[in-house]
């Protein structure tokens, strides 16, 4: 049965049009696929639906009958795909997001995209670590720094800039940091011993990797390390977004501002096994758009 449908679908498009030659060029086809078209479906219901001569078609008695279920047949289609696509408009969206986008900046984006989509709720779940998105049923996550799950569909969304911070306070303390060396001196805080180890370029363009600090103090989040740093006891890593208010008001410095600190590329990431909606995509294209560097 499923197999004659698309002879319904070309049948309904040869009676409306009155002719096959029309209705190939509107399907892109020759003559012959639509007159094959039509004999399968006279064949497979044993009646003859068009009376053909040299110069016109018309349709029989059964086939105008036909018609109207061809028709109805069609019209339901087109429901369903219109259906599907308003429902783009609305749904459920559960995705993860690493701390360091806990910013007005993103909050603004998540507005953005409500207003464009008021039907859309969210579940945002801010969290540092990687959340099994599958085992979860997350539909999306955004991730930073390197992919290492090969199971994972990814689209880069944005490049993060990064700095070195400290308190004017902390830095009173320690002295003057002026190169990588002079870090040695101070208290790093941050999650791994140095935050991802990051690449630095020097002023004159070389390249270095972060060393791994003698003096440490790991903790478990992002937020914990901004709090820590902000009450002078050491330096650490932060995406500028995180680190913007206090570096305009002055609470905060930027260590070795002729250097520059390798930026991180943030992915959304979804399971490759399950094909991402509609609502998803949208939602991963409306990143993409609007972040370029964080």
């Amino acid at each position: 049965m499923i197999d004659i449908l698309k002879s319904m679908a070309i049948f309904s498009e040869v009676a409306h049009l009155g002719s096959f030659r029309a209705a190939a060029n509107s399907q892109n086809v020759s003559p012959s696929v639509i007159s094959r078209h039509i004999s399968i479906l006279e064949e497979y219901l044993g009646e003859v639906l068009l009376s053909r001569s040299t110069r016109k078609l018309a349709l029989t008695s059964i086939g105008e009958q036909f018609l109207i279920h061809c028709d109805e047949m069609l019209d339901s289609a087109k429901r369903g795909v219109v259906s599907v696509n308003e429902n783009v408009e609305q749904g459920h969206l559960y995705v993860t997001v690493p701390i360091t986008l806990i910013t007005t900046e993103f909050g603004h984006l998540i507005r953005a995209f409500r207003t464009e989509n008021p039907k859309v709720d969210f579940s945002l779940v801010f969290d540092d670590d990687y959340v099994d998105i599958v085992g979860k049923a997350v539909d999306v996550a955004l991730r930073l720094g390197p992919l290492n799950d090969s199971n994972l569909k990814a689209k880069r969304i944005a490049q993060v800039n990064r700095s070195i911070i400290c308190t004017p306070e902390y830095l009173a303390n320690v002295g003057e940091i002026t190169d990588l060396a002079d870090l040695a001196q101070c208290t790093w805080i941050g999650r791994k011993n140095p935050a991802m180890l990051p690449v630095v370029h020097s002023p004159n363009g070389e390249r270095y990797t972060l060393a791994r600090q003698p003096k440490f103090l790991q903790v478990n989040s992002v937020q914990a390390v901004k709090k820590l740093v902000l009450s002078h006891n050491g330096v650490g890593l932060f995406s500028d977004m995180l680190v913007e208010q206090e570096l305009a008001n002055g609470s905060a410095v930027r260590l070795l501002s002729d250097w520059e600190v390798e930026n991180m590329t943030m992915y959304a990431v979804w399971p490759a096994q399950k094909t991402t909606g509609q609502l998803v995509k949208k939602f991963v294209d409306f990143l993409a758009r609007e972040l370029d560097e964080l």
